[in-house]
Order: structure tokens, then sequence, then C-alpha cells
């Protein structure tokens, strides 16, 4: 090998990382998350649990069945 693809590997190489590092470091974006909790035959359900386990928070809906709530873009959310 020579001298020359050894210098350009080596700057190959430290680019691939510096573009994972930049990559990793992207905020995730924070969205609203709103609704009402309905039933196909009563309608609104209220006083239900909307949580997201990764964050280990959650709402409540009122008495019409509806919640707000920021999240993380991605999360997950279990409504019981």
């Amino acid at each position: 090998m020579t001298k020359y693809s050894i210098v350009c590997g080596l700057f190959l190489l430290i680019g691939l990382i510096a573009s994972i590092e930049v990559y990793a470091q992207q905020p995730k974006r924070v969205i609203q998350l709103s609704g009402v909790t309905m039933d196909t035959a009563t309608g609104p359900v209220p006083f239900v649990n909307v949580y997201v386990p990764a964050a280990g928070r959650g709402v409540r809906t009122n008495e019409v069945g509806f919640f707000s709530m920021p999240v993380l873009a991605g999360d997950s959310v279990v409504i019981s």
C-alpha cells in the first residue's frame, strides 16, 4: 500500500466517524398529542389513562374523554 492510499483511508474513516457523531446528537422532535377516547357504542369514554412508558409519565382523559400531552416523535403510547 502506498502512503497516499493510507492517508485517504484514514480521512475516509475520520469522516465516517464524524458523521455518525453528528447524527447521534440531533434532538428528538417534541409534538403535542391530543385526542378523544371513544367507544363506538357509547361515544366518549371519560377518565382513561394515556401513558408513555419510556418517559414514565402520562395523563388521564377528562369527563368527555379529551387528553393532550407532549411526546417525543417515535414514542410508544399506552392507553388503558
